[in-house]
């Protein structure tokens, strides 16, 4: 079910449909150094991709990079109640059915801070626009992999 795009680096392609348009959905997977897994913007929940991701190792995050790619968080961290779920802080008025344990902000998690970078992405009143707050996406130190992709980059070279 996964794809490996670079060490330690996996993405989960779904379908995914809202307002009558197929957008597609990606879950990104990254095997941190301690063998945990950080898991960027969780696809549908399902016992198909609980065991693909089982496969990888265990759950440690669980990432909402922004106020638009949250939908299915909720299921994950039932699923996997000892991982941390990570979101902008805004999404805890948007979600407040939603477990948040660590608020994004422009410095990468102490957990992650050595694996992965944190950029902060701005320019997107749809998902800016429920408060102040601003959308955050990923990026991968590794050189053979430089962006974790949230709809708005899909398109991007790095994203293929």
């Amino acid at each position: 079910m996964f794809r490996q795009v670079a060490d330690d680096v996996h993405v989960l392609a779904v379908e995914f449909r809202i307002g009558g348009m197929d957008l597609g959905g990606r879950m990104t997977a990254v095997r941190l150094p301690d063998g945990g897994l950080w898991l960027h913007s969780p696809v549908r929940f399902s016992p198909e991709a609980r065991a693909a991701v089982d496969a990888l190792g265990p759950v440690r995050f669980l990432v909402a990079p922004n106020l638009m790619h949250h939908l299915y968080v909720r299921d994950w961290a039932a699923a996997y109640p000892d991982a941390k779920v990570a979101a902008p802080a805004a999404l805890r008025r948007k979600r407040p059915d939603l477990r948040i344990d660590l608020e994004l902000g422009d410095t990468a998690e102490a957990s992650w801070a050595g694996v992965l970078d944190q950029v902060l992405v701005q320019g997107m009143p749809k998902v800016t626009s429920c408060s102040s707050s601003t959308a955050r996406a990923r990026r991968c130190s590794s050189p053979t992999w430089r962006s974790t992709c949230t709809g708005r980059l899909r398109g991007s070279p790095a994203c293929t």
